[in-house]
């Protein structure tokens, strides 16, 4: 009998051990430091604008064209790849289930999600992590595709997003992290990305 006392004892106490240790390494990432990386992925209308340029003087009549045949389908879609980076100054690691986030372009929310992972993310002590995050925006709302302007106003945009982590740029983005204890996931407080 006490052989059975002493096993749910000891479970008990790893339990115990176990959520103290999620709840200080998810603790922890809010205590690092998160800023914008790189871009790894652009692309509208079929066009590869990561690799291709913005400026409309610079574009070849087959990519103007894509341009123009994208606005006629009302094909007002920008897929966007991010790399964030997580530096955590402490000497315990870190670690978050995954997080929201939301992308404003001009103070104004043009895009928001949810990033889960199967397995935390984990910043090492006084390291730091590259955290992958892709999304897609509708631009109708940022672009006036009324216009005679449309392609133009569409490439100030994308050359907007290529600024993303610079200073000068109207992007910002915000991230929420969730912390995992055990089964259960709860929802920190927005952390703004800073620019590089």
């Amino acid at each position: 009998m006490k052989q059975k006392y002493f096993v749910i004892i000891l479970i008990t106490s790893l339990l115990t051990v176990f959520s103290a240790c999620s709840l200080s390494r998810a603790m922890q990432m809010v205590n690092c430091d998160y800023s914008f990386h790189g871009i790894t992925g652009l692309s509208w209308a079929g066009i590869n604008f990561g690799t291709t340029s913005t400026d409309q003087s610079k574009l070849g009549a087959g990519t103007l064209a894509k341009c123009a045949k994208a606005i006629a389908n009302k094909d007002f879609t920008t897929t966007i790849g991010i790399t964030l980076e997580a530096k955590n100054p402490d000497r315990r690691v870190a670690s978050i289930a995954g997080f929201d986030y939301v992308v404003l372009y001009q103070n104004k929310e043009i895009a928001s999600g949810v990033s889960i992972n199967k397995e935390d993310i984990v910043v090492p002590a006084h390291g730091s992590t590259i955290i992958p995050m892709n999304f897609s925006i509708d631009i109708t709302d940022v672009i006036n595709f009324k216009s005679l302007k449309a392609i133009e106003n569409t490439l100030h945009f994308l050359g907007e997003v290529k600024k993303l982590g610079d200073n000068d740029t109207d992007f910002a983005i915000k991230i929420r992290p969730h912390i995992r204890v055990g089964k259960t996931v709860t929802k920190g407080a927005y952390i703004p990305i800073k620019s590089i």
